[in-house]
């Protein structure tokens, strides 16, 4: 087996993992397999490739790369993949090997670490400057929706607030959008660093024209009076999953909202009949309201901030 087809199966069976599919399509296959073979190729290039191989077969490898879902324009990604069976002998090599790579790479570099690894490389990635470390929670959209209104029963409406859900639905109200949005971000870049670039901006107003035009999404807006204070964002994405997103202004933050948001936007994707739903979050407030919804975490993504 060549690495590329190493990696290609590790990618392939994360793939299917964290969408629950017993089968990939072709289409898909096709285009991850690529991915690994690319990716590959510029990490030898680069000479950020490093490979543990044994009698001529690769257990590890680790390398350094553009991102494969980049938040921001020139965003690096660190990889790492290694046979679980070999797990106990690859572990020392990966940790001596990770500081090296991690301390070589350019600021906002990701890596994505699996539930197990995540305390093994944990300080090593933080000695090297990754100081972001984001949950990518997966949960059930039925049993999280039953489990919300269990525990905390939150209200449909914020007008005990002075606040008022209103749904989006014309491509001109994405103005005041994009620019809270990119207000919000900038308030807080430890939690939401990319939110806004210009390039990812430009990307997010597509998502939001879309979801506006084609219904594959439920926009909502937060106001006081007419002014938009937070967006919360339900979308219907591949293989049937729901992701959500939250951007509220510092002024009616920790009031319980996105408690609310939760209730509304999993009530819409319940009503789609998708029955799963993600998201990533380095808050532990929305972590803590994960564990109540029975979200588990699939992945912890780190991002390096100097």
């Amino acid at each position: 087996m060549t690495n590329s087809q190493a990696l290609a199966k590790w990618m392939l069976l994360e793939h299917a993992r964290f969408h629950s599919l017993k089968k990939i399509p072709k289409a898909q296959r096709e285009k991850i397999e690529l991915a690994a073979e690319r990716a590959l190729d510029i990490g030898e290039k680069n000479k950020t490739l490093r490979i543990f191989a044994k009698r001529g077969n690769a257990r590890a490898i680790l390398f350094q790369a553009p991102s494969h879902e980049p938040r921001m324009s020139g965003q690096q990604s660190l990889h790492l993949h290694y046979d679980k069976k070999f797990r106990a002998q690859l572990i020392p090599w990966l940790q001596e090997q990770l500081p090296i790579s991690a301390k070589k790479s350019p600021r906002y570099t990701t890596i994505i670490l699996s539930p197990a690894d995540d305390p093994l490389f944990k300080a090593v990635l933080e000695k090297a400057g990754f100081q972001v470390r984001y949950e990518i929670l997966v949960g059930n959209t039925k049993i999280a929706l039953k489990n919300l209104k269990k525990a905390k029963n939150p209200p449909r409406d914020l007008e005990h607030l002075g606040l008022e859900i209103k749904q989006i639905q014309k491509v001109s109200e994405l103005k005041a959008v994009m620019r809270l949005q990119k207000e919000v971000a900038l308030q807080s870049r430890r939690h939401s660093y990319f939110s806004h670039t210009r390039d990812r901006l430009r990307r997010d107003r597509e998502h939001y024209v879309e979801h506006v035009a084609k219904k594959n999404g439920l926009l909502l807006g937060v106001y006081r009076n007419k002014k938009i204070l937070g967006v919360m964002l339900a979308s219907i994405q591949a293989e049937n999953t729901g992701g959500l997103s939250f951007f509220l202004h510092r002024s009616i933050q920790g009031k319980g909202i996105v408690k609310t948001g939760y209730l509304l936007l999993l009530e819409f994707l319940h009503n789609r009949e998708v029955k799963q739903f993600y998201g990533g979050t380095s808050r532990a407030s929305v972590q803590g309201l994960g564990k109540i919804m029975g979200r588990k975490m699939r992945f912890a993504l780190y991002v390096k901030m100097k």
